[in-house]
């Protein structure tokens, strides 16, 4: 799969896209997951858990960080609770801006805006940007169409 994001020069983005594999490594949780998030309901799947990393990756990519920041140091909190499959989420899939990121020991990634792309159910994908920009997402065959 592929995710391509464009946004003005004034509004930078980062975009993480992931395959789901069928668990996470060892030590994942401590590497990739706020103190809070550990012990939250929306991290009870390997699933929820990998949408928290490319929502962080995401967000490390908008300000240039990359991994230099550790992904634990990060906290996705919801801006609008989003209820799927009965469980509320930060991150919904729909490519609304549906949470942000907390980090107060890093005042340019703190407060930037997340939104999980939609895409196939075999991978995780997510938007992260200071401004919350309308998100279209769009298909290859949506592109080649037009």
């Amino acid at each position: 799969m592929v995710l391509v994001g464009s946004a003005p020069p004034s509004s930078p983005i980062g975009v993480d896209i992931e395959g789901l594999p069928s668990e996470v490594f060892p030590g994942f949780d401590d590497y990739v997951l706020a103190p809070s998030e550990r012990t939250s309901e929306c991290t009870n799947s390997d699933r929820r858990r990998l949408e928290l990393w490319v929502a962080k990756e995401a967000a490390l990519k908008t300000t240039g960080h990359g991994l230099s920041v550790e992904p634990n140091k990060l906290e996705v909190v919801r801006t609008e609770v989003v209820r799927t499959g009965g469980e509320t989420s930060s991150l919904d899939g729909s490519g609304a801006w549906a949470s942000s990121i907390r980090a107060p020991d890093y005042p340019d990634i703190d407060g930037l805006n997340l939104a999980s792309v939609p895409c196939r159910p075999s991978h995780a994908a997510a938007l992260s940007c200071a401004d919350r920009l309308p998100v279209t997402a769009l298909t290859l065959s949506d592109l080649l169409i037009q």
